[in-house]
């Protein structure tokens, strides 16, 4: 009997409904875990802010730098530019000091070989006058000075007999005088005259420049054709095909014009007339 009391009575302290002050704690505990998941999430949110406030600042910073190398880029492109263009200039005023001071270097030679001919040209003279000294000495005792024969003049060097560098310096200093006609006719007489000498093909181009300062380009064109015929390969085959393609520029014949520069820039990669020559392409496009 006891033993059935001692289990009924386990059997209703099981069954007897818990005191209202645990299920409190339970939900004080529930609200509890709300509120650290509440502050969990606005942490997280607050962390989430502060990421994209970090990223938008990168991303400015990159488009700044980007910006910036944009920028400098451009700065540089045109300094290039700048600096191409400037090496351009200098070289066209390089190339351009080239030719002067190979047209100066020619004159020079030219002058010197005047100097040349007319010390030459003195030492005859002295020769000459030499040689007529004994023959005007006075007559002999008793005889008559009437009947005495005159003093031979000493006779000149016929035209036909001048020598090549006389006869062309003649002409050359008509031309450095601007007597284009008389240069013309000189030019063309040393031509006649020794037409295998070592400067022929000078003379020939001299008559074209020549005719073409005088404004008679039809004539400077047969002048310098004559020099890339007569005188193929000679030192001066690309000024005179440059020349000529000036004097057709003069003309108004482009055509003409424009395939003498072109031959002189394939045919002549070295010489001082090409850029020149592209120059007068750029010019007569």
């Amino acid at each position: 009997m006891r033993r059935i009391l001692t289990a009924a009575t386990l059997t209703l302290t099981l069954f007897v409904p818990r005191p209202a002050h645990a299920q409190n704690r339970e939900h004080q505990q529930m609200f509890a875990d709300l509120r650290m998941l509440q502050e969990q999430v606005q942490q997280l949110r607050l962390a989430v802010n502060t990421l994209a406030e970090t990223v938008k600042t990168v991303n400015t910073k990159q488009d700044d730098q980007a910006n910036a190398i944009r920028k400098s880029f451009a700065d540089q492109k045109v300094l290039t530019d700048q600096l191409t263009d400037s090496i351009r200039i200098l070289r066209e005023k390089g190339d351009d000091t080239n030719v002067r001071m190979s047209t100066l270097s020619h004159e020079l030679e030219t002058l010197r070989q005047s100097l040349q001919s007319l010390q030459n040209a003195v030492v005859q003279a002295l020769a000459a006058l030499s040689a007529q000294t004994p023959q005007t000495a006075a007559p002999p005792a008793g005889g008559d000075p009437a009947a005495q024969p005159p003093p031979t003049a000493p006779a000149g060097p016929p035209a036909t007999t001048q020598s090549p560098q006389v006869l062309y310096e003649n002409a050359w200093s008509d031309y450095m005088s601007s007597n284009w006609n008389l240069a013309i006719t000189g030019f063309q007489a040393y031509l006649r005259t020794f037409p295998t000498s070592p400067d022929a093909y000078k003379a020939q181009f001299n008559i074209g420049e020549a005719y073409k300062y005088s404004n008679r380009h039809r004539e400077a064109v047969q002048a310098y054709t004559a020099v890339i015929t007569n005188y193929k390969g000679c030192p001066w085959e690309d000024q005179a095909y440059y020349a000529r393609g000036l004097a057709y520029e003069q003309l108004a014949m482009k055509d003409q014009a424009r395939a003498d520069f072109q031959y002189v820039i394939k045919t002549f990669p070295d010489s001082n007339y090409v850029p020149l020559s592209k120059s007068a392409l750029e010019r007569i496009k």
